[in-house]
């Protein structure tokens, strides 16, 4: 469900996913985003503007044991979002961050957790690219999902109302809970 005093206009992305954890289990996630935008080619969740760069994509990633989302120390959000083979990983280790805010709130009956983070990654072309980036995570099952929307740190007090609502339509719930061990 969209925010009512959303600034996103047109875009609804609604899908199941195999659960990260447990592929038995079934998770149901949604998001708006802006009508300009579209959707990038292959197996990844990952939109986009490509005049301006601003974009919005998922993660995936199993719960440590014994750990909650509220306890989960800021390190495991930034080394899974800056991971290696990751989107801003892949041209090199992304070292140059920093984590603004952290905060937690209850919608719907599930704990969503949102970060603000400041980086430096590098382009394909091995730029030094600034960014800004709003994460937005929940944990559903064994599995944190998460949905990163970000924009040039130039353009980031633009941007920021838009991407705040994108992470804020972001909702993420069980369709159907993993199968008991056979």
């Amino acid at each position: 469900m969209i925010p009512a005093d959303s600034v996103v206009a047109a875009g609804v992305f609604s899908d199941e996913l195999f659960g990260v954890a447990d592929p038995s289990a079934i998770i149901g996630i949604q998001f708006s985003f802006p009508s300009a935008w579209t959707q990038a080619r292959g197996p990844n969740i990952d939109l986009r503007d490509i005049r301006t760069t601003d974009g919005a994509f998922l993660l995936a990633t199993p719960l440590p044991a014994g750990t909650t989302l509220d306890k989960l120390p800021t390190s495991f959000f930034t080394d899974t979002l800056f991971a290696a083979g990751g989107k801003y990983g892949m041209y090199g280790t992304v070292d140059d961050y920093r984590v603004l805010s952290s905060v937690v709130e209850e919608v719907d009956g599930i704990r969503y957790r949102t970060l603000e983070i400041k980086f430096a990654a590098l382009s394909f072309n091995y730029n030094s690219v600034e960014r800004r980036l709003l994460l937005r995570a929940a944990v559903v099952g064994r599995g944190v999902y998460l949905l990163a929307a970000s924009a040039l740190a130039n353009r980031y007090p633009t941007a920021s109302p838009q991407l705040r609502g994108i992470c804020e339509s972001f909702r993420v719930r069980s369709i159907r809970t993993a199968r008991a061990a056979r």
